[in-house]
């Protein structure tokens, strides 16, 4: 709630050409709530407002309102409305029914948002801050549709809106296509980004290596820190730092509640 209100605050005083990376931001957090709204509904089960993180966002209230009150059509036509038309078109194409398909529609969503604002910040100081959290998006959602064998008529989707930033985008999209979980573990024990060591192909391979790619972020984006006062460059540095510190929030949350210091290790701070 924070960081929305966060968002909310500084969007009026930012120039237009930074507005496409406030809704960015803006959408990446809310999307958890949009994808559980849908998944809801592909399931035939009435969402629960008091289930979401953010009941109160107007966004949020129109695609639940919709969703109640029309069902699988209510939420694609929920999602026009609030501007996601690369998941609508997908869901319209496809079966609602499935909660995978809401989830695959979604992850397209993000990336094609993402490659927008990666263009938007090329050749300034953003640029390596942002395609770290582009990267951390691309690892997720590949992982997303080959962990939980999604036939290839959704595989395909993620294929088309993929990208990437340091990590090869071209073998990200090879791997989503064959939907090849093992090759994605394996291909993460090295990025540019660093060697994880360790044997065997476990999912914490995927995890250690978005930790190193947060650590990254942290350390280039002091140089967004240092630029014209709302520029575009600017607000990724706060957005992306406010977001960061919340993440890392939640992982001394969750090592205080488990009483163990092991998923210390998943900070941004080194």
């Amino acid at each position: 709630h924070f960081y929305l209100e966060g968002i909310l605050d500084i969007e009026p005083f930012l120039p237009s050409e930074a507005k496409p990376i406030v809704q960015f931001y803006k959408y990446y957090v809310l999307a958890n709530d949009i994808a559980k709204i849908g998944k809801a509904v592909a399931e035939n089960i009435i969402p629960r407002l008091k289930d979401l993180v953010f009941p109160d966002d107007k966004e949020i209230l129109a695609i639940y309102t919709a969703a109640t009150e029309k069902g699988r059509i209510g939420f694609i036509e929920g999602l026009q409305k609030i501007g996601f038309a690369t998941a609508a078109k997908i869901l319209s194409k496809l079966d609602v029914r499935d909660r995978r398909v809401v989830e695959i529609a979604i992850d397209a969503e993000i990336l094609h948002r993402a490659k927008t604002v990666l263009q938007l910040l090329k050749h300034t100081p953003a640029e390596q801050v942002f395609g770290g959290r582009i990267d951390i998006i691309a690892i997720r959602a590949t992982v997303n549709a080959c962990l939980y064998k999604l036939p290839e008529e959704l595989r395909k989707y993620v294929v088309e809106h993929m990208v990437a930033y340091r990590l090869n985008e071209k073998t990200l999209a090879e791997l989503v296509a064959a939907g090849d979980i093992e090759g994605v573990i394996a291909a993460m024990r090295e990025t540019p980004y660093g060697a994880i060591s360790g044997s065997g192909l476990t999912l914490t391979l995927v995890d250690e290596q978005i930790s190193l790619i947060r650590k990254f972020i942290r350390r280039t984006l002091v140089r967004c820190l240092a630029t014209n006062p709302l520029s575009p460059c600017l607000a990724t540095g706060v957005l992306e730092l406010l977001l960061l510190d919340i993440e890392d929030l939640i992982v001394l949350a969750a090592a205080a509640y488990h009483r163990s210091t092991d998923v210390l290790a998943k900070l941004s701070i080194s």
